[in-house]
């Protein structure tokens, strides 16, 4: 969002700007080896600790095979059940315990303790969830401990279980992404047909039988990739490589309440969106994009409901690489893909924190003193220093999102009244730059 804001009195080259960073490195700051990647990060809350999955080699220069935790101070290793399949894994919470499935194999961890190895699968399990705390898989296979079920599948606690006829009409169908949505179970992937009945690329199982959302998600009039599903604010959003959602168009990224809409003022319309997850009630959504050029970029994006937001990475909002998980654990937003840096040197996995928007500190580097008021304000802000001109001012929100357009000033006095009423309500920071050298932030809240 970008909005002018007026000075009425009287600063010298006045130059609004943002300059934010929220991303920092785990570790040691090395991350994980180059050429590697992290697909799934899952956070135990019980055992405080995050399960970091993918291909590599190492973390932080020592060797784990794909398969680590972060105790929230190193890496440890997990164990190596894991030999590194070239495939991707795959995690749910159920509980206190958390299910990792990858390749063929379905276990069910508490911290680093293996509880149950389920009956594995014929063919590549691609996605796992909870729904109505029960587990269920999907993928591209048939037979899931012995048990035909057609590439989707229920653990009833003693074996698997099928879902009518799971996937039908082509052996090559899969199950890419699980859900749930409004007390149904929600299935994703590339498919035309489930349990005989036609669904393009999406459908939803109500304990008894399937059916479809609509006309489906399509790309190009035909099959689909499916890449998430998250409940949020009492809807149903999909991401993915898709051109098509019933009868709209779109561009990987669409919602469902009962009829397919398009995101409100999403910033972006073109490419791959790889990720969600819900992080202090905003839900956050990763992906790959480009423009009109074909200029391909990463991107992390917020959603609270009403609007959204870029996630800054120190002054910019994009980075060179692939996110492909999104995790909210003890307090931080998670990132793990194929990027070298977010801001700063990451090497593969991230985490984010917006505690700053409540533990907001202000800064003095002067001897200044400064007067902001009335605080909080509803229309206007007088800025003053009993010491020495101001020269820059730059009012972020807590995001770091770009406010205001540049302006220049004459220097009459050594205090400015500032228009905010057009700012929504809501906690802003100003950074006061003086003649001398020096700099002030201090808070401000907008009623």
């Amino acid at each position: 969002m970008k909005v002018k804001i007026f000075f009425f009195i009287f600063f010298t080259s006045v130059t609004l700007n943002i300059k934010a960073q929220y991303f920092e490195a785990i570790g040691n700051g090395h991350g994980i080896n180059s050429g590697g990647t992290v697909y799934a990060l899952s956070g135990d809350s019980a055992n405080h600790l995050l399960y970091v999955l993918g291909i590599f080699e190492t973390a932080d220069d020592t060797g784990y095979n794909g398969n680590c935790i972060w105790t929230g101070t190193q890496y440890e290793s997990l164990f190596n059940f894991f030999n590194v399949p070239a495939t991707i894994p795959h995690t749910a919470k159920w509980g206190d315990t958390t299910v990792i499935v990858w390749d063929h194999s379905i276990r069910l961890m508490n911290g680093k303790q293996l509880l149950q190895a389920l009956p594995q699968t014929d063919g590549e399990i691609n996605a796992a969830c909870i729904f109505n705390n029960e587990l269920y898989i999907g993928g591209g296979f048939d037979y899931a401990g012995g048990v035909y079920v057609g590439g989707i599948a229920k653990w009833n606690g003693n074996s698997w279980q099928n879902l009518g006829a799971g996937l039908t009409g082509s052996s090559s169908y899969t199950i890419d992404a699980l859900g749930s949505y409004n007390g149904e179970l929600i299935a994703g992937g590339m498919f035309t047909e489930i349990d005989w009945v036609h669904a393009n690329n999406i459908a939803k199982w109500n304990g008894i039988s399937w059916d479809s959302l609509g006309n489906g998600i399509l790309w190009g009039g035909s099959i689909a990739f499916i890449q998430s599903i998250q409940e949020f604010q009492n809807e149903l959003w999909v991401t993915g490589a898709f051109d098509s959602a019933g009868n709209i168009s779109c561009n990987g990224l669409v919602k469902w309440n009962g009829s397919w809409s398009l995101p409100t003022n999403c910033p972006l319309q073109l490419g791959v969106y790889t990720a969600m997850a819900i992080y202090h009630e905003k839900l956050y959504i990763a992906g790959h994009f480009h423009n009109q050029s074909y200029t391909t970029t990463g991107y992390l994006i917020s959603y609270d409901g009403t609007s959204f937001g870029y996630l800054p990475i120190n002054n910019q909002i994009a980075w060179n690489g692939w996110v492909n998980s999104l995790c909210s654990f003890d307090n931080y937003l998670y990132v793990g893909g194929t990027f070298d840096t977010l801001g700063v040197p990451t090497y593969g996995i991230a985490r984010f924190s917006d505690d700053s928007m409540n533990n907001i500190h202000e800064v003095s580097l002067s001897n200044n003193e400064i007067i902001i008021y009335p605080n909080p304000a509803l229309d206007k802000l007088t800025v003053s220093s009993t010491q020495s001109a101001i020269k820059t001012i730059s009012i972020t929100d807590i995001l770091g999102e770009e406010l205001v357009q540049s302006f220049e000033f004459t220097v009459q006095s050594l205090g400015a009244q500032i228009n905010i009423a057009s700012l929504a309500a809501g906690i802003y920071l100003i950074k006061l730059y003086f003649n001398d050298g020096n700099m002030e932030v201090r808070k401000v809240v907008k009623n």
